[in-house]
């Protein structure tokens, strides 16, 4: 009989060291990641992040699907499968393949990084390029928004980059309206910025 009351004492204990040894996850830093601040720091690192930026949108088939396969430029044929009539048709649910909109956002959010962290590159030969980069990244961040507000209507409006575990990531929607204007604040900020152009 005394062995139980021993057993349970000796767990609890255990436990208690177990529990009390334990470190917030939330504050541990990865010894390998890179920081926002410790990043943007010259005129290379910045043509990395705009490079990071046109690589989120390597994915030529949903563009093409998205923006002319939705159009009467393409047919649906006996050959098409499932999801691509359903997007052809306009009838996108949540169990279709091309339904996700994760690619975007990951565009829109290392755009956002870039507008944030571009202007403050203290550079002296870096000027010329760093309007060009910013008119690059609103450029990207317009068109990203552009094809998610003709696909979806209502989609969150995300401006800020995600730096911080405290950010909503569950923002609110925004409506069609207020995405495209935005879209178009972008791409009038990327045309004073985008002046070598034919």
């Amino acid at each position: 009989m005394k062995t139980i009351p021993f057993r349970f004492s000796f767990l609890l204990a255990l436990s208690a060291l177990a529990l009390s040894a334990c470190r917030d996850v939330t504050t541990q830093v990865n010894p390998s990641g890179i920081a926002a601040s410790s990043f943007y720091k010259n005129g290379a690192d910045a043509d990395v992040a705009i490079n990071a930026c046109y690589d989120a949108f390597q994915n030529p088939e949903r563009y093409v699907l998205w923006g002319d396969g939705r159009s009467d430029l393409f047919a649906v044929t006996d050959r098409s499968s499932v999801t691509d009539q359903q997007l052809v048709n306009g009838n996108l649910n949540a169990t279709n393949g091309f339904a996700g909109w994760g690619e975007f956002f990951e565009a829109i959010n290392r755009t956002n990084s870039v507008l944030k962290n571009v202007p403050n590159i203290a550079d002296p030969g870096f000027t010329a390029r760093k309007e060009r980069i910013l008119g690059e990244a609103y450029f990207l961040r317009a068109m990203a928004y552009f094809y998610l507000v003709r696909t979806f209507d209502n989609v969150p409006l995300i401006l800020e980059p995600y730096e911080s575990l405290s950010q909503d990531f569950f923002p609110k929607q925004a409506t069609p309206e207020q995405v495209y204007a935005q879209v178009e604040a972008d791409l009038k900020a990327a045309e004073t910025r985008l002046t070598d152009r034919p």
